[in-house]
């Protein structure tokens, strides 16, 4: 988890909620005496080189999320499937088939499947699994470790070539005023309620 100091009480609704899905986590608390977006790729990058040092995958996420019942299932059924985000809030960075869900309703199969738009449009690291071989290429990227003032996930989306998207999102972004930007627009998922409509584990997409 990457997260700073005035996240206190999000951190800890967000931890219990790990807690109790008996999922461990390693809190990666931002070391810069003001919060920024370079301060936040700084400290994600902190985290990348922890699990490369650990020879493991990664799952990043951030300190005010909420966790479905199903979250761990989708987890499982993630791994080996590259780089897949369990949130996403931008209708148009969907599948066609889910946006036409969220404006008109319907159902669509549980799974995993490509973000829409993902170079120009996607942002959010709310809750990434990076496998192992991604993190040592982001290793490897140009400006790892130099400060460009973005963001992590505006960086991230430069060096990716795709992304996956869990459907519906068994991750919620509670959304808080930011550190930041108190007035930034609000940015939740539109499927986090969605039913779920066949097993994770079937795959998808």
């Amino acid at each position: 988890m990457i997260t700073c100091p005035p996240r206190r009480e999000e951190r800890a609704r967000t931890l219990a909620q790990f807690e109790r899905h008996g999922l461990d986590v390693t809190v990666f608390l931002d070391p810069a005496p003001i919060p920024s977006p370079a301060a936040n790729r700084s400290n994600a990058e902190r985290a990348i080189h922890a699990a490369v040092n650990a020879d493991s995958d990664l799952l990043l996420v951030e300190d005010d999320i909420d966790l479905a019942s199903d979250f761990p299932l989708a987890l499982i059924a993630a791994r080996g499937r590259g780089p897949v985000t369990f949130w996403l809030d931008k209708p148009h960075t969907h599948p066609p088939a889910w946006e036409r869900v969220i404006e008109g309703g319907g159902t669509q199969p549980v799974g995993f499947y490509p973000v829409r738009r993902f170079k120009g449009s996607w942002y959010g690291s709310q809750c990434l699994l990076l496998p192992l071989e991604v993190l040592r290429a982001l290793q490897r990227a140009p400006h790892f470790g130099v400060p460009t003032g973005n963001p992590f996930d505006r960086w991230v989306r430069e060096q990716l070539e795709g992304l996956m998207v869990a459907l519906p999102n068994p991750v919620q972004h509670r959304s808080p005023p930011a550190v930041v930007d108190p007035n930034r627009k609000r940015r939740i998922s539109p499927t986090y309620h969605m039913r779920r409509d066949g097993a994770w584990e079937e795959g998808n997409g």
